[in-house]
C-alpha cells in the first residue's frame, strides 16, 4: 500500500493510485497546537472543527470520498479516553462533505502493548495481529461490500504508518478504493 513514509516531509506521503495520505499538522504550528489539546487535554469538542479543516485541506487534492472509516480503538481505551479522536475528526469531516461515517467496519482487538510504546519494526509486527474486519454497511460484512466505494481512512496521528496500513489492508480486501488522512505526522525516534 505505500504507507511507510521514510523520508519526514511534510504532505503526501508515497502516493499511489490507491492510497494518499495527507497531514496537516506540522511540527510548531497552531495546527499542532490544537492536535494536542484534543488528543492529551480532553478536549473533544476539538475534533470536528479540526476535521472540517481537515476536509477544506483534502479539497484541495481529491474530490471527497463516498465513505469515512476512523481508525478504531479497543473498547479498553475508548472508556479510559471518554472518545475515539479519529471518529471525531471524521464527524467533522463528514458534516463538511455531508458523507456517512462508518466506524464499525475496523475493529481493534483488546489486550497487548499499546503501539505508542514500541519501536519502528514492533509496530507493523504489532499491528498486522490487533485489527480485524468489522461491519458492513448492512451487516457483518462479506466479501466485497466497500467494492468501488472512495473510502477515507481517517486517523488523529501517523508515526510509523503500521496501523494505517493495517487498517488499509483489511479495507482493500474488502474492494475499497483506499486513500489515507491524518491530522498530525509524528516524526522522531520511534517514527
Amino acid at each position: 500500500m505505500g504507507l511507510r513514509d521514510d523520508d519526514g516531509g511534510i504532505g503526501l506521503a508515497n502516493s499511489s493510485p490507491e492510497c494518499l495520505c495527507l497531514w496537516v499538522a506540522p511540527s510548531g504550528s497552531a495546527a499542532e497546537a490544537l492536535y494536542k489539546a484534543f488528543k492529551f487535554g480532553g478536549k473533544r469538542q476539538l475534533g470536528p472543527p479540526l476535521g472540517a479543516m481537515m476536509a477544506a485541506q483534502w479539497d484541495g487534492w481529491l474530490p471527497p470520498p463516498d465513505l469515512l472509516i476512523p481508525v478504531p480503538l479497543t473498547a479498553k481505551r475508548m472508556w479510559s479516553r471518554g472518545y475515539n479522536q479519529a471518529a471525531e475528526l471524521a464527524r467533522g469531516m463528514a458534516h463538511y462533505w455531508s458523507v456517512p461515517v462508518m466506524e464499525h467496519a475496523l475493529k481493534r482487538k483488546e489486550g497487548g502493548l499499546n503501539l505508542a510504546r514500541l519501536g519502528r519494526k514492533e509496530r507493523f509486527a504489532k499491528a498486522a495481529t490487533d485489527f480485524v474486519q468489522g461491519f458492513g454497511p448492512t451487516a457483518m460484512n462479506k466479501g466485497n461490500d466497500l467494492a468501488g466505494l472512495r473510502c477515507l481512512l481517517v486517523d488523529d496521528v501517523m508515526t510509523t504508518g503500521a496501523t494505517l496500513e493495517q487498517c488499509g489492508k483489511l479495507l482493500v480486501e474488502r474492494g475499497a478504493l483506499l486513500s489515507v488522512m491524518v491530522l498530525a505526522r509524528r516524526l522522531g525516534s520511534k517514527a
